[in-house]
């Protein structure tokens, strides 16, 4: 059956994932799953990191924390990361400030400019409140500073990302399309206009 297990010393989070599950050969729950509570929903992350030891703590946190919750790819330059978004599909992108090819908010304007139909998180060693709030401004969804940012907090910043831009997405619809019959309305076709003259 089910029994309590009780830690009397601390221990690092890989240590209690694997108490608390057990070994692959130990008896499975009987118990029939809850309604509609399946398995999560798994989220394609781009890291564009080109610190080596910050994309194993990035995806390790992940794992750790939200295990098969989400899948990463990691990226080490802007030139690779565009590179995948033109093959492959992501739902997040988590993005370092400081690559060897795209520094502060010149990486945050290359990732709008190449997919600015996918939420983005920055990920950066600086704390500079000004460049925190001037990515914001550029798109970016969230700013999270390295050694501070958990597992939980990446997580927890990447899904409302997801979330934040599908709803961005959704209100530009509403206020681009006639909501009976789903045709372009007059701002849509004004701005194209303008766009077009200008």
């Amino acid at each position: 059956g089910h029994g309590i297990r009780v830690f009397f010393e601390p221990r690092r989070d890989d240590e209690l994932m694997l108490a608390v599950r057990g070994s692959e050969d130990t008896r499975k729950s009987v118990l029939p799953p809850s309604p509609g509570l399946g398995k999560p929903k798994v989220t394609r992350v781009l890291l564009i990191e080109d610190d080596s030891a910050d994309a194993m703590l990035f995806e390790t946190g992940l794992r750790l924390r939200h295990p098969g919750e989400f899948v990463v790819t990691v990226a080490p330059d802007m030139a690779s990361a565009e590179a995948l978004l033109r093959k492959e599909t992501f739902d997040v992108i988590s993005l370092d400030l400081g690559l060897p090819d795209a520094q502060g908010l010149q990486a945050v304007a290359r990732i709008q400019a190449e997919a600015a139909h996918i939420g983005f998180i920055v990920l950066s060693n600086s704390e500079d409140p000004e460049l925190a709030i001037e990515t914001v401004k550029a798109g970016a969804q969230d700013y999270l500073v390295k050694r501070r940012a958990g597992g939980t907090n990446i997580a927890r910043s990447l899904r409302y990302a997801e979330q934040r831009k599908r709803a961005e997405q959704h209100l530009a619809n509403i206020a681009f399309h006639d909501q009976l019959t789903g045709l372009a309305n007059r701002n849509l076709f004004r701005q194209r206009v303008a766009k077009a003259l200008g």
